[in-house]
């Protein structure tokens, strides 16, 4: 067979046989108990990804977390980490964390996971190169605690021959990694839960190059890509080689894309979907309405944001006067009756369901004559015209960015609106702040629950580019965050001040618009279980495949 023919074969994830050692005899898994039916789901855009290292958008996750393991992960009803790939120890000092991989695991093409793995995917991940000609991998800053990674990352470049990966991943032997952190990190594991650890099969990751491995997930979980249609379909089907803990219960999983909202609430009501996820105000005004559908509803809180971003970097949002302005201009309870009622108003960084809120905080007034009055005094008594950015994409953005500009236009601000349907392309648009663009909408659902997971990725400076979407940040808001996060969990209440004194000056410089905390919601068919919520609403993990199951119907 050429080498040609071997390299389309692997992109295409067919190459267990040819990859794995021993060839054709490479063992498969017998299921104690056979997979069955299929599972059908419909979004409004495709997917953006489905490789750890260009991961950036939540409804990738939701086809990743069934394809890869990550080292550890969360139990299916709780936010507490258990083991996935390995076992833990940690040292006294709570800087050094070893891992022992769980025997006998092998990638879908049937090639041995391995620690040799481990390290080349948290190499990857970040790499200041990870994702080829567009360079390093969107969440590879979450591990910037690692010992080597400011070498490795190197600011985002080459980094010198020497250094060839992170010096603080170490593989003694094959099933062991042990990863020293420059400071104690209470969150850590935590942040291995993430898809963005998820560990990848290098051997398909250098056959394919960073711009087709993305549409060739090769992982060790209980699925496997069986196709990606790109704007059409993704089928994932049994891993027939894995031996872990959610062995797959579903013959099938098939996610359509570019199917609308009323189409989908269509082919949920003729039962050919199983779920909606985050279904839109229209179709939950007649779930509302319809007892039948009712009982399908499934809610819950969640710790996520949906806010206004200000382009701090262009004018007139480098003026914190016209910043305030907007905020005093907005009435976010209008805005909460557009979805429903299906939130609260945002007061602060983080959402209420987070460690360290303070209820007491009441966030901005709305008033639109102090509104007119802040412009006046930034230079702008007449008005100013801006751009805003938005997906249709995203679910209630585009009635959210309608009111918005309706209510801006009342204190002499004139927005005009830029759809990017595609969300994925949306995403990396609004990331970069030398687009011509000054407002933003913008929504963050928790990675892991602690404040660190706001204030780091959505505030921190080394995050301007990526999810500091305002590109904002002061000297001192820096200081307090960088001090918070490295206090042990011991020291929690430390923490929670510190972050409280922190979104203090978030709030006095006004880089968001708070708008509101969306809850999450879902419509799952009867026939579909395990009657859990937190398996299609985990407070963390949102949406988890592995543990789906469909009955005859």
């Amino acid at each position: 067979m050429s080498r040609t023919l071997v390299s389309m074969l692997a992109c295409a994830g067919l190459v267990a046989a040819l990859a794995a050692p021993g060839g054709l005899a490479a063992a498969r898994v017998r299921p104690t108990s056979a997979p069955h039916g299929t599972f059908q789901m419909a979004f409004a855009t495709d997917f953006g990804t489905l490789d750890p290292a260009s991961l950036a958008d939540l409804q990738s996750t939701i086809p990743m977390q069934a394809i890869y393991d990550t080292l550890v992960t969360y139990a299916e009803k709780s936010t507490a980490i258990v083991p996935d790939l390995a076992t833990w120890t940690v040292s006294p000092d709570g800087r050094t964390y070893t891992f022992h991989l769980r025997p006998h695991v092998r990638f879908s093409n049937g090639d041995p996971l391995t620690a040799a793995d481990v390290k080349f995917s948290l190499d990857r991940e970040t790499s200041w190169d990870a994702t080829g000609p567009d360079g390093p991998a969107p969440l590879g800053g979450t591990y910037a605690d690692v010992v080597g990674y400011a070498q490795w990352f190197n600011g985002g470049k080459k980094p010198p021959a020497s250094v060839t990966g992170l010096s603080g991943v170490t593989t003694p032997n094959a099933s062991t990694i042990v990863i020293r952190l420059t400071t104690v990190q209470p969150y850590f594991l935590d942040e291995l839960a993430e898809e963005s650890a998820a560990i990848v099969d290098p051997a398909v990751v250098n056959r394919c190059g960073p711009t087709q491995y993305l549409l060739h997930a090769v992982g060790t979980g209980p699925y496997e890509l069986e196709s990606w249609a790109r704007n059409k379909s993704l089928t994932l089907v049994p891993n027939p080689y894995y031996t872990g803990p959610t062995p797959p219960r579903l013959a099938k999983i098939v996610l359509d894309v570019n199917v609308p909202a009323s189409t989908q609430f269509l082919l949920f009501k003729e039962g050919k979907v199983d779920m909606i996820f985050q279904p839109d105000a229209g179709t939950y005004l007649s779930v509302l309405g319809d007892p039948a559908l009712h009982k399908d509803y499934l809610s819950a809180a969640t710790n996520a944001i949906l806010y206004l971003p200000l382009n701090t970097q262009q004018k007139p949002f480098n003026n914190r006067l016209v910043r305030l302005a907007v905020n005093e201009a907005i009435d976010r309870t209008q805005i909460l009756r557009l979805v429903n009622g299906r939130g609260s108003v945002m007061t602060q960084v983080i959402a209420p369901h987070m460690p360290g809120y303070v209820p007491s905080l009441r966030g901005y007034r709305y008033d639109p004559a102090q509104a007119r009055k802040l412009l006046a005094e930034a230079g702008y008594p007449h008005g100013l015209s801006v751009t805003m950015v938005y997906s249709s994409g995203r679910t209630n953005y585009q009635p959210v960015a309608l009111n918005v500009q309706a209510q801006l236009a009342k204190v002499g601000i004139h927005v005009t609106l830029h759809n990017i349907a595609q969300t994925s392309v949306f995403f990396g648009y609004e990331a970069n702040p030398k687009n011509p663009w000054q407002i933003g909408l913008y929504d963050w659902y928790q990675d892991y629950p602690d404040p660190a997971d706001f204030f780091f990725y959505m505030l921190d400076k080394s995050n301007i580019g990526a999810f500091n979407i305002a590109a904002w940040t002061t000297p001192k808001f820096e200081a307090l965050i960088s001090k918070a996060d490295t206090l042990p969990a011991a020291d929690d209440a430390e923490r929670w001040r510190l972050y409280d004194e922190a979104q203090q000056i978030w709030f006095q410089d006004a880089p968001w618009v708070p708008l509101y905390y969306p809850s999450i919601d879902a419509l799952v068919q009867p026939w579909v279980g395990p009657k859990n919520v937190n398996v299609f609403l985990h407070p963390v993990q949102t949406l988890n495949l592995r543990y789906v199951t469909v009955s005859a119907h």
